[in-house]
């Protein structure tokens, strides 16, 4: 956590952590207080075998908000895989939020499935799983 005023919540892609956002979280310290964190397993985030569906990394994100007492509503940031974690968590929390920001969102996954073969979509599933 860095600045203070309004909450901007940074949310890594798949396979980064918290150290991604250091430029951008410490320009906009300037202006207001920034979190970002590591999802567990990343960075310095132990792993426990939590489950890592969307619905559950949601459930992560609003853990940390609560146990620190983030003030709401808040900005959230995402990137790449962040951006559908904040996605979904401003459909399941949407009183808790001032506005969403999507840095390189990807693309509609059930248009992406129709594209490829089902072993790559298995190859690609196993991959995220790992995470």
């Amino acid at each position: 956590m860095r600045g203070t005023g309004t909450p901007v919540i940074f949310v890594s892609g798949l396979g980064d952590d918290h150290e991604t956002w250091q430029t951008v979280q410490y320009s906009i310290s300037q202006y207001a207080l920034t979190i970002s964190y590591d999802r567990s397993g990343l960075g310095k985030s132990e792993y426990h075998q939590e489950k890592k569906d969307l619905a559950s990394m949601v459930e992560e994100l609003n853990n940390l908000i609560t146990s620190l007492s983030v003030t709401k509503p808040f900005i959230l940031v995402g990137h790449s895989l962040g951006c559908q974690v904040v996605k979904a968590y401003a459909v399941t929390y949407p009183k808790n939020i001032k506005a969403i920001l999507f840095i390189d969102p990807g693309y509609n996954e059930e248009n992406l499935k129709k594209q490829v073969s089902d072993s790559l979509w298995h190859e690609r599933e196993k991959a995220l799983q790992k995470y």
